[in-house]
């Protein structure tokens, strides 16, 4: 997988910063579009537990592949992906 990276941090047991739920925050799609193609988005889980909530399904993939990103890189858990594999 090659790329420009397109790193975040997130909390899967948190609240949003601001919003109700992540989805009303479109920050993170605008930055990963921001960014020259190919693009790889690497997410650190900030949890003290990594993987205690899934931070990558079925709604990011296909997002992701719609803004031609090659893959998703995570220390936290993954759910729901082979849903999104078409």
């Amino acid at each position: 997988m090659l790329g420009h990276a397109v790193t975040g941090r997130m909390r899967s047991t948190t609240s949003p910063v601001s919003g109700r739920a992540y989805h009303e925050n479109m920050h993170w799609w605008r930055y990963v579009a921001s960014l020259p193609e190919p693009r790889v988005m690497v997410v650190q889980d900030m949890e003290h537990t990594p993987g205690v909530g899934a931070l990558v399904g079925e709604l990011h993939v296909v997002i992701g592949m719609a803004l031609h990103c090659a893959g998703y890189v995570t220390n936290g858990s993954v759910r729901d992906v082979m849903q999104s594999n078409r």
